[in-house]
């Protein structure tokens, strides 16, 4: 993981019980702490959301 995390590990243990499980069927996700740092990132920075 990066330095400049937007979630910290303490946040994270809180959240990772909230995130579904992996689908029985088909592929596997994205790691759920990526995708949400990226989210973090989108608002944080105001990009757009195709960045």
């Amino acid at each position: 993981m990066s330095v400049r995390l937007a979630i910290s590990d303490v946040m994270w243990g809180r959240i990772e019980p909230l995130m579904p499980a992996d689908p029985i069927r088909g592929r596997r996700w994205a790691e759920h702490r990526r995708t949400l740092e990226a989210i973090a990132w989108k608002y944080r920075t105001c990009a757009p959301w195709r960045d």
